[in-house]
Formats: structure tokens, C-alpha cells, sequence
């Protein structure tokens, strides 16, 4: 059984628990009278996931996400292209500075980075990390709020249908066979 990255990195980041998105809204009921913290974690850490999953999609990512020891900034290395533009799309979602909200998802990002090469090892290659990461896909998408729209910012239009965030036996199926032909993809992932 694969770990489950969500909850070990809201664990042990001392986040609150994340609420599945309702599959026929997209949406978690979460109410706005809530303190942003509850907002930010259901935005940040699934945001975070799916982000590296992308990033690593393309095997000199993977190998970076692997070697690289301490980088501070993960979420602008992951976010080439649009340094800054999640940040602020969590940010808003949480009600948050994007100061904070990049600080706090650059951690989440760490943490996750660690939690993987421990969960792979040492000597784990870079086809471990992109079997880990697409076993975590399924992990991820049921808690990412289709409001923030991400699967358009990583050019994923899969991250935003609701499809993919149905639970049951025949999507667990359908989500495994995803998976299988996920690992083994290696397009560029920014």
C-alpha cells in the first residue's frame, strides 16, 4: 500500500484535516467563517502535491526532486514558468498574504520533497519517484478545490474534472489503469 502524502505532510506540518471536494460540485464544504488556516491547508497541500507529481513527470525534474538537498524556494523551481502564480491563486483562496502563503507552501513543499525520498530511499531511482507520484495522484485530486482552476495553470485539464475525483470501485479501477500509463509518462511537466 502507498503512503498517502495529503495526510502525512497536513500531519506533520500540523495542518487541519482536508475535506474531499463533493464530486458533483467540485467543491468541499468549507465554510468561509472558518479561520483561514482550514482554507489555506485545503488549498496549499494539495496544490503543493499536484505540483510536484507534475514536476516530476520529466526525468531531469524527477532527478532534481531526487539530488537536490535543501532548496529553499521549491515552489518557484517547480513554477518556472509562472513563478509566484499559484501562490497568489492559494493566497486568495485562503484570504492570505502571498508572502505567507509562499513561505508556507515552499515549507509544505519541503516537507513533501523529504517525505518521498525517505519513502523511497537512497537508492530510489528516478522511475520509483514517478511510480510514487502517480500512486499519489489519486491521493491528491479529491481534496483539490476545482475553484482555484490549477489544472489550467499546469496544463492538466485532468486535475479539474470531476471525474477524477469520484471514489467507488469502477473509478478505482479506472484510476489504476491511469495510473499505470501516468508512471510511465515522461513529457515535460512545466
Amino acid at each position: 500500500m502507498p503512503i498517502n502524502l495529503v495526510s502525512l505532510v497536513q500531519q506533520n506540518l500540523g495542518y487541519p484535516a482536508l475535506i474531499k471536494m463533493d464530486a458533483n460540485t467540485q467543491e468541499a464544504v468549507i465554510d468561509t467563517s472558518l479561520p483561514a488556516e482550514d482554507r489555506f491547508s485545503q488549498a496549499a497541500i494539495p496544490a503543493v502535491l499536484i505540483t510536484i507529481y507534475k514536476y516530476s513527470r520529466a526525468d531531469e525534474n524527477a532527478e532534481k526532486l531526487l539530488k537536490d538537498e535543501a532548496v529553499p524556494e521549491w515552489m518557484t523551481l517547480m513554477q518556472e514558468k509562472a513563478p509566484g502564480e499559484m501562490i497568489q491563486v492559494v493566497a486568495d483562496y485562503a484570504g492570505i498574504s502571498a508572502e505567507e502563503s509562499g513561505n508556507r507552501m515552499n515549507a509544505i513543499a519541503a516537507e513533501s520533497v523529504r517525505l518521498i525520498k525517505l519513502d523511497i530511499g537512497e537508492k530510489g531511482t528516478i522511475l520509483d519517484l514517478k511510480n510514487l507520484m502517480a500512486d499519489q495522484r489519486n491521493f491528491i485530486l479529491p481534496y483539490l478545490p476545482a475553484a482555484m482552476q490549477l489544472g489550467a495553470m499546469l496544463d492538466d485539464s485532468t486535475l479539474d474534472d470531476r471525474t477524477n475525483k469520484m471514489q467507488g470501485p469502477v473509478s478505482g479501477l479506472m484510476h489504476a489503469i491511469g495510473n499505470k500509463l501516468a508512471g510511465s509518462d515522461t513529457g515535460s511537466a512545466t
